[in-house]
């Protein structure tokens, strides 16, 4: 309940980490933001249940993501490749 204390306190502060969350949630996700703005975006979403649910959306997203990554089987590469440079002769 802390959280919806310190959010009822600050409402144009939170508003205002509100948008940066949602703006810069995969670069959080992917650990691309500086310190502070790494700082910023976690202790947001600590305090917003709509943000904190958005990161833990888009993780389980990027994680589904990440077993589609195979690379294709050697037997395709040749005939792709093959094909590719006859459609440019």
């Amino acid at each position: 309940m802390t959280g919806m204390w310190q959010m009822l306190g600050r409402p144009l502060r939170h508003w205002r980490d509100h948008r940066f969350t949602i703006t810069n949630s995969s670069a959080y996700l992917d650990g691309e933001l500086v310190a502070a703005e790494h700082r910023r975006v976690h202790a947001h979403a600590h305090a917003c249940p709509k943000c904190r649910y958005l990161l833990a959306s888009l993780r389980q997203t990027l994680i589904g993501l990440g077993g589609l990554r195979r690379a294709a089987p050697e037997s395709v590469v040749p005939d792709v490749l093959e094909t590719l440079r006859a459609a440019d002769s």
